[in-house]
């Protein structure tokens, strides 16, 4: 197949989409699509060279995989030993176990499972995984290896309906990945599976080409095509379900640019050809070049994103030169199964090493190692009790053991409430109390949270269990509200985290819809609101380990004018629902966390958070004298 500028201009056009949404930069909140244009894209090339392959009686599965070799696993070794030498000095043995773990399901391209498997709360925040990208070289891996074998068997006993099965085949991927994306939103974004039809998109685009041969319109669709993929790029974010319906818009308008297979000048210009050359790096080190910047500073300024933006670049080509190009001496040698092969398998070895020595702690002092447990310090006792999804709670009881009617007060609300339940039960040794709570699932009975399908129904059994089973006893709301209100701490792209299906999704219906559900549970309850607890824009534990790691003092704070501009209107609301009610009680956690300059992360220089928001289970005993107003 000869060369072709209109695919390589494509790829320029998807790995600048990729690097500007990873690097927060405005309008691009959509940028994740162009992984989904890659995605065709592979599968328009892998069926023209297995198909033209096979048609001409050419075609070796050895000969393919060892090209895809060559192509592939070269500049990812390369990355992953220059992270396992560059981290051995930077980062703490926690998360140093974590990238070795990474390193190999990187090599042997099954990331995207492990990055699924460790989707869940309790697990290390996206923003510290140096090798998350990875993920979509292991789905296209997959598909590199079940596709041949599929298209030779199709071509052995049908070829004639070839094209058909692999439309079919599309078809069917399609509807599972709709099906899959509303009953477990994660498992369909890493899954091969639910993904692959977009690859086999690829495919029809190469199948059903010679349809369009005589097209009078193909400058007009590339660029409209290009249109589509530029606006998804802009208008999605990441409260879009994906894969889902929508990802149709970006999957089928790059198909139909590799269909018209035309020349059209923002592709074919010399800048995007030399990205399009150089994407396959770029998109390589870019991540890693973030995470990097992360090690050193909290905030990255648009001076700095703008100077990633370059330095992805020249990386991607320094990458290119040396490794890719096949004119380089170091291709040549890496090209070989004599070169590639012990470097690849020394890679693997090492970092298998490093992770059964958990990151070697001996060569740090104990205070990191000491810092860097405190990522699990959350209760366990209550680990079971806490539902990451579903429609039901155990309804767990702590503390003294009574019957339900003389249970002295429930607990409800999302991790948060989690967070806080170890304080909760310290301020009355003598309390019996239920705990009733759902990952990133507020209090609401009748809230949607995109990827928590059962939140509402949950919250909804949750508020009639406290009406009709602890009829006496008085109930404390624990919310995140900042983060469903005002989005995450730092992040600029701010949209809705909720929507309600009979209003619209903004902060006065949130407290609205709140009030409604707090009536649910009867006139004479008393009822304990917790104001947002302060959060971070990153962290905690990691930025103070890393403090560790050179000797700094550990001081995490954060300026008391940025806390209050993200709960004024919180705390607000809450009064007002106070003052209306007497039976509706609000309590600060900012009187013990702040003073009249800042709030705190850590106390004499012990972290008290286990992130960027969720206090530890030891840190959260600076609340214990809050909650006794509960029993007073």
């Amino acid at each position: 197949m000869n060369f072709r500028l209109d695919i390589n201009g494509l790829r320029a056009i998807a790995v600048i989409i990729v690097v500007l949404f990873h690097l927060n930069i405005p309008p691009f909140s959509g940028g994740f699509i162009g992984v989904d244009v890659f995605f065709v894209i592979s599968g328009y090339l892998m069926t023209s060279i297995i198909t033209l392959g096979l048609e001409s009686k050419r075609f070796s599965l050895y000969g393919f995989y060892l090209s895809r070799c060559k192509r592939i696993v070269p500049p990812l070794v390369v990355l992953c030993c220059i992270l396992m030498a560059l981290c051995f000095f930077i980062i703490p043995p926690d998360e140093y176990k974590k990238l070795s773990k990474h390193v190999f399901t990187s090599l042997f391209f099954i990331s995207n499972l492990t990055y699924y498997k460790e989707s869940g709360y309790f697990d290390l925040s996206s923003d510290y995984k140096w090798l998350l990208h990875t993920w979509s070289l292991s789905v296209e891996w997959q598909f590199y290896i079940i596709f041949p074998l599929a298209l030779v068997a199709i071509h052995k006993f049908s070829s004639k309906y070839c094209k058909l099965i692999i439309l079919l085949f599309t078809i069917l991927s399609f509807v599972f990945s709709l099906y899959l994306s509303k009953k477990n939103l994660s498992l369909s974004y890493f899954l091969f599976l639910s993904r692959c039809w977009e690859m086999l998109c690829g495919g029809c685009a190469f199948y059903f080409k010679d349809k369009f041969t005589n097209c009078k319109r193909k400058y007009v669709i590339v660029f409209l095509s290009l249109m589509a993929i530029i606006s998804s790029s802009v208008l999605m974010d990441e409260s879009t379900t994906w894969p889902g319906i929508l990802t149709l818009i970006p999957v089928l308008a790059a198909s139909a640019i590799l269909m018209m297979n035309t020349k059209f000048i923002l592709l074919e210009n010399k800048v995007v050809q030399k990205i399009g050359s150089w994407s396959y790096s770029i998109y390589l080190y870019h991540w890693p070049l973030i995470v990097l910047v992360g090690v050193f500073y909290t905030v990255i300024d648009i001076e700095m994103r703008m100077a990633l933006i370059f330095c992805s670049i020249f990386l991607g080509w320094v990458s290119y030169r040396c490794v890719e190009d096949k004119n380089s001496k170091v291709y040549v040698l890496v090209s070989k199964a004599l070169y590639i092969i012990p470097f690849y398998i020394g890679v693997v070895i090492i970092s298998v090493a490093f992770f059964l020595m958990s990151g070697m702690p001996g060569r740090v002092n104990e205070n990191v190692n000491y810092i860097s447990s405190l990522s699990k310090d959350f209760y366990y006792k209550a680990e079971k009790c806490f539902v990451l999804d579903g429609a039901n709670s155990p309804e767990c009881k702590f503390g003294v053991s009574k019957d339900d009617e003389d249970v002295d007060l429930v607990v409800i609300g999302d991790s948060h409430a989690y967070a806080t339940l170890s304080a909760v039960l310290a301020s009355n040794e003598n309390a019996s109390v239920v705990f009733i709570a759902q990952s990133s699932c507020p209090a609401v009975p009748d809230i949607v949270r995109i990827g928590r399908p059962h939140c509402g129904s949950f919250m909804r059994n949750g508020f009639s269990a406290i009406k009709t089973k602890y009829k006496n006893a008085k109930v404390l709301i624990v919310n995140r509200f900042s983060q469903y209100i005002h989005g995450e701490n730092g992040d600029k792209r701010i949209q809705p985290q909720f929507y309600f299906k009979d209003s619209d999704s903004n902060e006065a219906d949130f407290f609205e819809h709140f009030t409604r559900g707090l009536l649910m549970l009867g006139p004479n309850k008393d009822v304990y609101i917790l104001s947002p607890i302060p959060d971070y824009p990153y962290d905690v534990v990691f930025m103070s380990s890393r403090y560790a790691m050179v000797g700094s003092p550990i001081l995490i704070k954060v300026d008391i004018s940025t806390y209050r501009r993200r709960s004024e209107d919180i705390d607000a609301s809450l009064k007002l629902m106070s003052s209306n009610n007497n039976k509706i009680h609000i309590l600060y956690p900012s009187a013990y966390l702040c003073d009249n300059e800042y709030c705190y992360g850590s106390l004499n220089g012990v972290p008290i958070y286990r992130d960027s928001n969720h206090l530890t289970n030891t840190g959260n005993k600076v609340l214990v004298d809050l909650f006794k107003k509960i029993w007073q």
